[in-house]
């Protein structure tokens, strides 16, 4: 039987949700069927679809006591709404459902693991006083839309490892085993208050054995860790997570960010050794990223396209905030973090423009052939010379308002910014990195969508996103250059 506080937010969202009209939404990035969302949970393929949760509060535009959201999709670019997952309704998990995964049983049944949040004490209000722990719910039907609690967590705190925190101990991964046993990655602060991957194993997803410590912070990146995931990718290990509290460096960018971590697990010992760090999505949004193998072999990852530290830029008024990046196909080539968009957006391509060869020289020139706000670009740069030092796409141009995605040949930098599109403060409007093109071109893949960008640098071994709030921007389309270039583009519409 649902309980009192699920049925009001299934109420509540449906409801809701008819104040949203399509025209207010982006068209192939998932937002919250209403109010605010944060971290993709519980990315999985079940029953011929991909389902994807995430951290909910319907019931405002900001943070809340978290509820797990729920969406399908067939085909990684329209999203359904299901009812809400999940709400803080039991004695686990009181305080809040917060981040996890799911996974598919041997009996066909979809399950998730989350973390909830409870009261150490009956009388402790202090919100750092509360206790993270590990929790099972069950589907209750063959699509995976109703589930049962699990009436006991299934880790609890004195399962952390002596002198750790057991107020930071969440976000748990999923896997299963070559011997058919499932295993999970949790995040945790350690005895010196920074982050460390923790690891158990289970053969009914109830009673778990701790493993061992995979991977403890020494030296970065950041303090605490959040959202782990542990796979195997073109025959390296590779552990994603998000960092918070980085520090400015040439290869990673100051706050909470998503990182991915190269390198050699050991499975026996439940080790990992790290040999190299990227940072996931270089531009002003992407955080808590997941993955799932598609059935045709292929990762695809997903993140919260938003920056914790920029939550007040927003559109006035709005009834939903916070947005997915859109799916990204990952492998690792030359230990580097390829990413390019899901394939399957190709199939939703029409009114295909092509411009061949144009000549640009100092200053700007409007695609006049090339408009919108829902957008698949590809432009190649070449035939740049020394004084070619700058060139950039100007993207929801109209009423002195746009975004913008660049690159400084100069300074061998690529870029994006959104000063002009509606920001109102100096505070996180643009992010650059180094970036050299491997050929004596640059191609820049961009998707756009209502409130996003999404630039991938040459064949995708630089990603950079950012949201777009800004309700005086248009939707034209222009380059500019300071020097001279020819350039190629192509670009379709997406519906």
């Amino acid at each position: 039987m649902k309980s009192r506080i699920l049925q009001k937010a299934r109420k509540y969202e449906a409801e809701a949700e008819k104040q949203i009209s399509i025209e207010e939404r982006p068209v192939f990035h998932l937002s919250p069927r209403t109010g605010w969302m944060n971290d993709p949970n519980g990315f999985v393929y079940f029953e011929g679809k991909y389902h994807l949760f995430y951290q909910y509060y319907p019931y405002g535009t900001f943070w809340g006591p978290m509820h797990w959201g729920h969406a399908v999709s067939e085909d990684l670019v329209h999203w359904e709404y299901l009812p809400a997952a999940l709400a803080p309704d039991s004695k686990n998990d009181k305080e809040g459902c917060f981040s996890g995964c799911g996974v598919v049983t041997d009996d066909g049944r979809l399950a998730l693991v989350y973390t909830g949040v409870r009261k150490m004490g009956k009388n402790i209000s202090d919100k750092s006083k509360n206790v993270q722990i590990q929790c099972l719910a069950m589907s209750k039907d063959a699509e995976g839309i109703d589930f049962e609690k699990n009436s006991f967590a299934v880790i609890e705190s004195e399962q952390v490892p002596q002198g750790c925190s057991i107020e930071d101990f969440r976000d748990p991964k999923v896997v299963r085993t070559e011997d058919g046993s499932f295993l999970l990655y949790a995040v945790n602060k350690n005895e010196e208050g920074k982050g460390q991957v923790l690891a158990y194993k289970s053969k009914d997803l109830k009673k778990w054995d701790y493993c061992g410590c995979v991977l403890k912070n020494v030296s970065g990146p950041g303090v605490m860790w959040e959202c782990p995931d542990l796979f195997t990718l073109d025959g390296k290990a590779v552990l994603m997570m998000s960092a918070q509290e980085i520090e400015q460096s040439e290869d990673l960018d100051p706050g909470s960010v998503g990182v991915c971590l190269i390198g050699n697990y050991d499975k026996a010992a439940h080790k990992f050794t790290h040999e190299k760090t990227i940072q996931v999505d270089r531009g002003l949004d992407f955080y808590a990223q997941q993955t799932v193998q598609a059935p045709d072999g292929r990762h695809i990852m997903i993140g919260w396209l938003q920056n914790w530290d920029i939550c007040n830029y927003r559109i006035k008024n709005t009834k939903w905030f916070g947005q997915m990046s859109f799916p990204r196909e990952i492998k690792i080539e030359k230990d580097l973090l390829i990413q390019q968009p899901a394939r399957e957006i190709e199939q939703f391509w029409k009114n295909k423009k092509e411009i061949k060869a144009l000549k640009l020289f100092e200053g700007k020139q409007v695609l006049s052939e090339i408009n919108g706000n829902c957008l698949d670009l590809t432009i190649v740069v070449r035939k740049y010379d020394s004084e070619m030092s700058y060139f950039a796409v100007n993207l929801f141009e109209g009423n002195g308002h746009f975004a913008r995605v660049y690159y400084d040949f100069r300074n061998a930098k690529a870029g994006v910014g959104r000063s002009h599109a509606g920001v109102k403060n100096a505070l996180l409007s643009e992010r650059s990195c180094a970036y050299k093109p491997e050929e004596n071109e640059l191609k820049i893949r961009i998707i756009v969508d209502r409130f996003s960008v999404e630039a991938f640098f040459g064949e995708g071994e630089l990603a950079m996103s950012m949201c777009i709030y800004d309700e005086k921007c248009g939707s034209g389309v222009s380059v500019e250059a300071l020097g001279s270039a020819e350039i190629d583009v192509l670009g379709y519409e997406i519906s």
